[in-house]
């Protein structure tokens, strides 16, 4: 994915038919991690409100990853995606830029979670199950795509 031009708020960007077909495979994917699965607030906080203000935060995360969830699908159903050679070309506005690096990072933060959030991303053993692989593919490919959104902004 290669971001070709920046104008007029709007971000426009090539992908090869593979990259297309595995950011749109990847967005399918989301979300990928429930909110009762979410680590608490605090550990050691014994205030008896504790549970209460995480509930709060457990309904506005899943509130805010059904929003997302439905930007993302608009962006797959709508036609953003437009033949461009052997590709594929996406222009997205700045706010649509954003929903997806939020998407991304979500997907990744779920397979991070799912694979019992190591301290190190690399399979931890040669012996890993096909669900920890395909997690940690999830988890790469999500990177890939979040790092193509974001890299423009790191070299200015």
């Amino acid at each position: 994915m290669k971001l070709v031009n920046r104008a007029a708020g709007n971000w426009h960007y090539v992908l090869d038919q593979t990259k297309f077909v595995l950011l749109k495979k990847l967005l399918e994917t989301f979300p990928l991690i429930v909110a009762e699965a979410a680590p608490p607030l605090s550990r050691t906080d014994n205030n008896p409100r504790v549970a209460e203000r995480n509930h709060l935060l457990y309904t506005a995360l899943a509130d805010h990853r059904r929003e997302l969830e439905q930007q993302a699908m608009n962006l797959l159903t709508a036609e953003k995606f437009v033949s461009a050679g052997e590709g594929k070309a996406l222009t997205i506005s700045a706010q649509e830029r954003e929903m997806l690096i939020q998407v991304l990072n979500a997907i990744r933060m779920g397979c991070w979670c799912e694979l019992g959030r190591p301290p190190k991303l690399e399979p931890q053993s040669a012996n890993a199950s096909e669900q920890e692989l395909n997690a940690h593919a999830l988890l790469e490919v999500a990177g890939y795509f979040e790092y193509c959104l974001i890299a423009p902004d790191m070299a200015e």
